[in-house]
């Protein structure tokens, strides 16, 4: 069933691995506004064929020193940015991380190249 699954996905998206990747930010500026979380959601299909979660990951990402972090990003996400429990890692870091699981799942399922898909993206 799993090579099934693989085959499926594979022609499903043209031999991508599709990811859905969602970034929490302090406001809409990419100079002036920082990214304080990455989520990536990694796609498959379920025992029925119907496209599912396969795994998800989430890391936290520390605002840049000069960046301006508007209020109300902060209420609409819920992330408070300066708790202190909150183990958030600096922006290349978290980025490397989440682009090494889209990596090592792509090579795991034989796909050539990730397929990612983001809402109000601007990197």
């Amino acid at each position: 069933m799993m090579s099934e699954n693989l085959e499926n996905i594979a022609s499903r998206f043209r031999n991508f691995l599709p990811v859905v990747i969602d970034l929490e930010t302090t406001g809409f500026d990419a100079k002036t506004n920082a990214i304080i979380q990455i989520a990536i959601i990694i796609l498959g299909f379920d025992s029925k064929g119907n496209l599912s979660i396969k795994f998800s990951e989430t890391r936290d990402v520390a605002p840049f020193a000069e960046a301006i972090i508007d209020k109300s990003a902060i209420e609409f996400t819920g992330i408070n940015v300066y708790d202190p429990d909150r183990k958030a890692l600096l922006e290349s870091s978290a980025l490397k991380e989440v682009f090494q699981t889209i990596k090592l799942e792509t090579k795991k399922n034989w796909l050539q190249k990730s397929h990612t898909s983001g809402a109000q993206c601007s990197l």
